[in-house]
């Protein structure tokens, strides 16, 4: 996808940001509130971004892409993703 100057000078100038704003560590503290408050992690549509992460997440579960603190928070359940995983390298 290719986007022309014009738009990205229209995005900036509404205060459009190119980079990620939140941290793993971020996204994870929402997560641990989210299940203190549902008492799951399954975050539905009323929390997109979030529901977004936990997708990626489990994603990169399923796929063994994961790095060490990915794995140490789906052992600690905070994931919530099925099965086992190895652990890296």
């Amino acid at each position: 996808l290719k986007i022309n100057p014009e738009r990205i000078k229209i995005l900036e100038e509404l205060g459009f940001h190119w980079t990620a704003t939140k941290t793993f560590e971020g996204h994870l503290a929402d997560l641990i509130e989210f299940k203190n408050n549902f008492g799951h992690c399954n975050p539905t549509a009323d929390y997109p971004t979030l529901r977004s992460w936990c997708y990626y997440m489990r994603r990169c579960y399923k796929d063994r892409m994961v790095n060490r603190e990915t794995y140490e928070a789906a052992e600690a359940g905070i994931i919530g993703a099925n099965g086992r995983i190895p652990k890296p390298k």
